[in-house]
Formats: C-alpha cells, sequence, structure tokens
C-alpha cells in the first residue's frame, strides 16, 4: 500500500501503482479513490479552471462629490470587491484540488512511468496520455489471457485443480473487463 502526504485532514492511501501492465486495476482503484476524495471529475475534464477575476477598480468621482452620490458607487464597489475575493477562492480551490488530484496520481506509478508525464501540466491531460499509452497495451493482455483460457484442459489436474485454475483465468478476463474477453470466454 501506497501512503501520500496529508493534505487538509485527510491521509491519502493509494492501493495500487500502475505498472505498466495492470491498467484496468489502476483504472478501478483509481476511480474509486478520486472519487472517494471527490477528485475523479479532474481526471475526466469535466471540473475546468476557473477564469482568473479581474480585480474591480475603485470608482472615481470629483473631490466636492456628496455623500448621497459616492454610498452607492462605494457600495457597489464593495459588492464587486465580495463577488471578487468569491471568484479568487473558487480559483484558488480549484488549483489546490488539482494539484492534489495531479500528486496522487503521480504518486500511484512507477517512477518512470511518471516521466513519461512531464510536461504534461493538467492531471486529465496526464490520465488521457496514461488512458492512451496502457489501454492500447492491455489488448495484448486481453488476448493473452483469452488464449490461456481456451488452452486450459483438465487432463491430469483434479476437478480442484483445475477449478482453481479455470477460477484464477476467469478472475483476470473479469478484473480486465474487456467486451473481447467475455465474447471468447463464452465461446468456450
Amino acid at each position: 500500500m501506497l501512503w501520500l502526504p496529508l493534505v487538509g485532514q485527510v491521509l491519502y492511501s493509494f492501493l495500487g501503482a500502475l505498472l505498466g501492465t495492470n491498467w484496468s486495476e489502476l483504472t478501478f482503484h483509481t476511480e474509486v479513490h478520486m472519487g472517494g476524495q471527490q477528485l475523479w471529475c479532474y481526471l475526466m475534464d469535466e471540473q475546468s479552471c476557473p477564469p482568473t477575476p479581474r480585480l474591480p477598480t475603485l470608482p472615481t468621482y470629483a473631490p466636492d462629490t456628496t455623500d448621497v452620490v459616492k454610498k452607492p458607487l462605494l457600495e457597489a464597489f464593495e459588492a464587486e470587491m465580495e463577488t471578487y475575493q468569491s471568484d479568487l477562492d473558487i480559483q484558488a480551490t480549484w488549483l489546490r484540488e488539482e494539484a492534489c488530484a495531479k500528486a496522487i496520481l503521480l504518486a500511484s506509478m512507477e517512477v518512470d512511468i511518471s516521466l513519461s508525464l512531464r510536461g504534461l501540466s493538467m492531471s486529465h491531460l496526464m490520465w488521457a496520455h496514461l488512458h492512451r499509452d496502457y489501454e492500447i497495451h492491455n489488448e495484448a493482455l486481453n488476448l493473452g489471457v483469452v488464449e490461456e483460457a481456451q488452452s486450459l484442459r483438465q487432463h491430469e489436474y483434479t476437478v480442484e485443480e483445475f477449478h482453481r485454475q479455470l477460477f484464477a483465468v476467469w478472475h483476470c478476463l473479469d478484473n480486465i473487463g474487456g467486451v473481447l474477453c467475455r465474447r471468447h470466454l463464452q465461446m468456450l
């Protein structure tokens, strides 16, 4: 189990690590873990960065302007400042949560794999890159497991040994979750 630093008051732990051959397991663990931290939307690019708010300008008026005229201008300025501060807080929260999503994602893989993400500034870009690189790799893994399932025969094995082997292959196919695998397994 990989333990990540404290962020706020929550100790992040991650149960899996991308090794290059376990994309489906990592995807499952990441979705559950990041969903629990309410960060999955960052990987899916469903939570875009709010624009940087513009600082309101202080109202200007002539030196001899009466308080009756100044008061509504200053009240409007104060309302704009409250909105500005609120928008600034929303952006700061987004930036902090995006940084947490990136930190968790990067800590959930081997260093050499994480180095391939250097230069990708957003967690959803990193996730898309990983998906592109490792989902394709697992198509070959899917076929390998399907071939193993198709070649499995009881022969000299006891029923218990054969069941154990068949269960292990079935579990692997279930974890891979590919439609292709299920289709081939049904042909057995």
